[in-house]
């Protein structure tokens, strides 16, 4: 069950942009959501040796031991942990990422580089449990969810930005949804390789709708939304562009694409940055590819399988 009312009021104090609307899909990579207990006793404790900011007489850094906890196992957990920012309450999205998931394929940690000041760690910080955003929905199949951005504004940045909740780090804008769909989309559709075709665009100012995230979507309003949906069986579901029909109370797809708030400006690399014209301010611009017959029927008779109608 959605709770609107508390998703509005983050919104509201841009805890949270109520339209970025992610997802995780359980299953994949072992994804599946697991009790505080278990998460707690399956975390393990490992300490290294790390060199401190500090220097001694002879121009050596001190060196001082860290304690890291760490995930053992190959499946990424998912715990829904009640979270306070301010006066609110809400479920949080706190997960790990495996150690057995670095690059090469290593199953332990035995080769990360402690030679970093202390104060950096040598571990990603997506290593070690963290908040990865607001917990929206979960379904039998998802677990929706937003990213904390305190601001729907931001500057380009190169690396994770986080704040401590507790003992825990609450992450501030992990990825970009912008950029979340589109590498589903790259991966999933075009199979790795860059779109040959570029997509269509609709503007939410010029083309008269409101985006809005799905939840508040209504088919008999000039709506439109983005929700998962299978357009290839056996693969990962893609982000499918929805649109209500004020005249038939019909919806209809649009196809598979995403979304860009015209608050931002993006790089070629996806990188955010602030967008200085008020022109576009408050406007959303969709970008999508149209699907064939059969890939759209797929879609619809999954949106109908979990939405109950389209």
């Amino acid at each position: 069950m959605v709770d609107a009312g508390l998703l509005a009021r983050l919104d509201e104090k841009h805890v949270i942009n109520r339209r970025s609307v992610m997802w995780w899909q359980l299953g994949f990579e072992g994804r599946k959501v697991i009790s505080e207990a278990e998460f707690a006793s399956t975390l393990q404790t490992v300490s290294y040796p790390c060199k401190s900011a500090l220097y001694d007489g002879a121009g050596h850094r001190y060196v001082e031991t860290r304690s890291f906890r760490v995930w053992p196992r190959d499946d990424v957990p998912i715990v829904l942990r009640q979270v306070r920012i301010g006066e609110e309450t809400f479920d949080g999205f706190v997960t790990v990422c495996p150690m057995s998931h670095r690059p090469g394929g290593r199953t332990g940690w035995e080769d990360l580089d402690f030679n970093q000041q202390a104060s950096q760690g040598p571990m990603s910080i997506y290593r070690t449990p963290h908040i990865r955003g607001v917990v929206v929905e979960k379904t039998p199949e998802f677990l929706f969810w937003s990213p904390v951005t305190f601001s729907h504004k931001s500057e380009a940045t190169y690396f994770t930005r986080c704040f401590m909740l507790g003992d825990t780090p609450c992450l501030i804008s992990p990825i970009d949804t912008s950029k979340f769909c589109r590498t589903l989309i790259q991966n999933v559709w075009h199979k790795g390789t860059r779109p040959q075709k570029k997509p269509a665009e609709m503007n939410s100012k010029s083309d008269g709708f409101d985006f809005v995230p799905y939840y508040e979507f209504d088919p008999a309003k000039n709506h439109v939304t983005i929700y998962p949906g299978v357009a290839f069986p056996g693969r990962f579901d893609l982000p499918i562009v929805i649109r209500g029909n004020p005249s038939s109370g019909r919806p209809s797809i649009v196809g598979v694409g995403y979304v860009r708030n015209h608050e931002y400006e993006f790089s070629d690399d996806m990188q955010v940055y602030c967008r200085s014209s008020n022109d576009e301010k408050g406007a959303y611009s969709v970008f999508y590819w149209e699907l064939d017959k059969r890939q759209e029927r797929a879609a619809r008779n999954s949106l109908i399988a979990r939405l109950g109608r389209l």
